[in-house]
């Protein structure tokens, strides 16, 4: 499941997408930039390497922490922490 898909459901829960919104702004630089073109804009890993001027690998492994990250907020959100 895409981000943009995940985030697409979460938008009726306000407090969900709220919890989705933050957790991308907390992520450092680099993995807000891979979420945001690969998850949200729908590019390749290929392109998006190309355009952060990284290694397709370097790409998978931010992309995978990022996730994990959101994942862990989005799953402390729904069982109701903060």
């Amino acid at each position: 499941m895409l981000f943009a898909d995940l985030l697409a459901d979460a938008e009726a829960n306000s407090a969900l997408a709220a919890a989705i919104h933050a957790a991308i702004d907390d992520l450092p630089d680099v993995q807000r930039s891979v979420v945001t073109l690969r998850d949200v804009e729908g590019l390749s890993t290929s392109d998006v390497a190309s355009l952060l001027d990284l290694t397709e690998a370097n790409v998978r492994v931010v992309l995978h922490r990022a996730r994990a990250h959101i994942r862990a907020v989005v799953e402390r959100v729904a069982k109701g922490g903060h």
